[in-house]
């Protein structure tokens, strides 16, 4: 989710309970309180609990570097030594039998590659903390960065948001991205990694992309989270609302939450992604749909078949030879990519053997509009009321204690 396309609407969240978040709060407030990491006296917040980013689930092979010293490799699943010769680089590929580094095979199904100086270069980009390689399907494998969650944030918050923006709509972004991620954590406690680091969740560029504004906004919003009901909040969000936010359960079904309804977004104008129009041969759209699964055969034209309250289209008629078919809206834009047709927000012109899309908004629509809250904060409104109106309901936690949004 980013400035750029938003993730398709696809995804699943498990809720946590009370409990596990109230330990989770808990767990955060202990380790506020230790003294700064070595190196680094910025520690705060959510700086121990550990995030597991996919940097790769079909790799080849793994050029690992270490920055400043000799490379630590041990087993995956024991933690035990394997035995490798002291160096500063390593080759990870996979092997039927283990794990082969530089050449040798170690009878592990995962390797624990870290560096003393608590960096790694993974294909020439630099990450914090350490990665676990994996034995993946037909020879590859996949590599996972694990690092402490405010890294990582701040990270998402510099690839997600420009670091010339107003600091209120950085923090805003913050909290959300806190948030969400740490949802993706619960939900993916048993896999072996947390989020991918694309739109598919948030967008992840590793240690270079780091600037002192997000850098900023995520101390500044140290420990916070979105909460509705003791629970943590699905804080989906997306580049352009194109004036109106989405009600989550349009797009996500498992998203029926109040704080998820549709809102006005009257900020966001400025964008060059809040009107747009795209014009797409039927023979390209033919192609796209039948290659996805969603209509075959020839089509004559298109239609806007049904509408949602905050005016994007739910359904779309499309008119083939001899036979109409109702599609749902989200996925005819995945099938054509969400890079392409921007949003569902849009009206549909046939002409012959071309349909022209009008539309506004980039992004699924749902909760945080990024441009709007770039809008708002040049308006002087702070990142609690940017967070207020764009999850109406949902309130700020830190530790245990919880304060509703003024």
């Amino acid at each position: 989710m980013s400035i750029l396309p938003s993730p398709p609407a696809t995804g699943r969240f498990c809720r946590p309970t009370g409990k596990t978040l109230l330990a989770l709060l808990l767990w955060s407030l202990v380790l506020t309180g230790r003294a700064s990491a070595e190196g680094d006296p910025a520690l705060y917040g959510f700086f121990d609990v550990e995030i597991r980013v996919a940097l790769d689930t079909a790799a080849v092979k793994a050029d690992v570097e270490g920055d400043g010293g000799n490379l630590t490799v041990t087993s995956g699943e024991s933690g035990a030594g394997l035995n490798v010769a002291p160096t500063g680089k390593i080759l990870a590929e996979s092997s039927p039998k283990g794990i082969k580094i530089n050449h040798l095979i170690y009878p592990t199904s995962g390797a624990r590659i870290e560096s003393k100086s608590g960096t790694i270069t993974f294909n020439g980009k630099k990450y914090r903390g350490y990665l676990l390689v994996w034995n993946g399907q037909n020879g590859t494998l996949t590599v996972v960065n694990h690092l402490p969650l405010d890294y990582y944030i701040r990270s998402v918050v510099a690839m997600e948001i420009p670091k010339t923006w107003p600091i209120e709509a950085l923090k805003a972004q913050s909290v959300a991205a806190r948030t969400y991620a740490l949802n993706k954590r619960q939900d993916n406690a048993g896999n072996p990694f947390d989020v991918t680091p694309d739109v598919m969740d948030q967008v992840y560029g590793g240690l270079e992309v780091e600037n002192e504004a997000a850098n900023q906004a995520v101390k500044a919003t140290e420990g916070l989270t979105l909460v509705y009901e003791n629970h943590l909040a699905l804080t989906y969000f997306h580049s352009n609302a194109g004036g109106r936010t989405e009600n989550g359960s349009e797009v996500f079904h498992t998203a029926n939450a109040p704080y998820l309804k549709s809102v006005a977004c009257r900020y966001a104008g400025d964008s060059p992604y809040y009107a747009w129009q795209l014009n797409v041969g039927l023979p390209e759209i033919e192609s796209a749909l039948a290659r996805n699964g969603l209509f075959s055969g020839k089509i004559s034209r298109i239609s806007v078949q049904s509408h949602t309250d905050s005016g994007r289209v739910r359904q779309l008629k499309i008119y083939g030879g001899n036979k109409t078919e109702l599609l749902d809206a989200s996925a005819f834009r995945r099938a054509l990519g969400g890079t392409r047709l921007r949003s569902t927000r849009f009206s549909v012109r046939s002409f012959g053997q071309s349909v022209t899309f009008v539309g506004n908004g980039y992004g699924h629509g749902v909760g945080l509009c990024q441009w709007g809250a770039k809008g708002m904060a040049e308006h002087k409104i702070g990142f609690k009321e940017i967070l207020s109106h764009f999850y109406p309901g949902a309130v700020l936690s830190t530790s245990f204690l919880t304060t509703a949004m003024e």
